[in-house]
């Protein structure tokens, strides 16, 4: 049985947003790049809730335990992203000076195939 009484009311507001339109779509296209240190902090009051499983949440509902799989996996995606962001930001200056180097090797190549041709 569900022994927090906010676990249960959050559980059951959960069934009647997961039952709006567009629910599942909101979901699939939600912003997780988005997400930041402060709603991870709020999330983690619940993720830490000894009520807070898989196993209480299909007892109310099976729906809601793919939305507190959803909400953990948020988190750490969050975790992760955290990491990978700034290793993207290095891909795409990195990847910029290549396309640098790549410009002034084509110029090179055509002024030494021109050289050449003057040579023969």
């Amino acid at each position: 049985m569900i022994s927090s009484p906010l676990l249960f009311w959050g559980l059951l507001n959960c069934q009647q947003l997961m039952g709006s339109a567009g629910f599942m779509n909101s979901l699939q296209q939600f912003q997780k790049d988005k997400i930041n240190e402060e709603i991870v902090e709020l999330l983690q009051v619940y993720l830490d809730m000894e009520d807070y499983t898989m196993e209480n949440a299909k007892k109310v509902c099976g729906n809601v335990a793919g939305l507190l799989a959803w909400t953990r996996a948020m988190v750490t995606f969050f975790g992760i992203n955290k990491e990978v962001v700034p290793l993207k930001a290095n891909l795409a200056i990195q990847e910029s000076r290549l396309r640098a180097a790549n410009n002034e090797l084509s110029k090179a190549k055509a002024q030494l195939a021109e050289k050449q041709a003057e040579f023969d």
